[in-house]
């Protein structure tokens, strides 16, 4: 369980972050 959690939580992560850096682009 944790194990999977923190794939997902560094996926989320991941993604946060291009996002960020999408919004710091426009």
């Amino acid at each position: 369980m944790l194990a999977g959690s923190n794939v997902i939580q560094a996926r989320l992560n991941t993604i946060e972050g291009e996002a960020m850096d999408m919004k710091e682009a426009i």
